[in-house]
């Protein structure tokens, strides 16, 4: 059975902000050394299984890129998306420990800012933009009493 003879060693939920479009890098640094033992790696979104590293270094890991080495789990999420945000665990599990690395993925879009001729400024990808644009575009309601 693994990590059942241990207790599971776990880190604290770590913030991350990534930006839209780009790849990101989950790490999962563990402290202990597993050197040729037999271990198994478990890579969940939101409680759901999304990678799987099985003994003899079998996996399933939906297209998704991971690594294993001492001291490092890696998970690479290619071309991000909105989607892509929620909360990932990584738990690694050998014959006598178990670790687990708790993340938030942020997903944002990239923050690019400009003026316009009359110099508005412009966030683009931000609701700020949209609700600016609905307000050029449309113009202020009338009331009359």
């Amino acid at each position: 059975m693994f990590g059942l003879k241990g207790n599971t060693e776990s880190i604290h939920p770590v913030q991350l902000n990534a930006t839209f479009g780009r790849d990101k890098v989950l790490k999962c640094n563990y402290l202990f050394d597993i050197g040729k033992k037999n271990i198994v790696v478990y890579w969940k979104k939101n409680d759901k299984v999304i990678c799987y590293i099985g003994l003899n270094n079998e996996s399933d890991c939906q297209g998704l890129q991971h690594t294993v080495t001492d001291g490092q789990v890696t998970l690479t999420i290619p071309n991000l998306s909105v989607s892509n945000s929620g909360q990932y665990t990584c738990s690694l599990f050998t014959q006598d420990k178990s670790f687990e690395c708790n993340f938030n993925l942020v997903v944002q879009a990239e923050m690019k800012r400009s003026a316009d001729s009359n110099g508005i400024n412009l966030n683009q990808g931000s609701m700020y933009l949209l609700l600016l644009l609905t307000v050029i575009i449309s113009g202020f309601p009338f009331i009359s009493l």
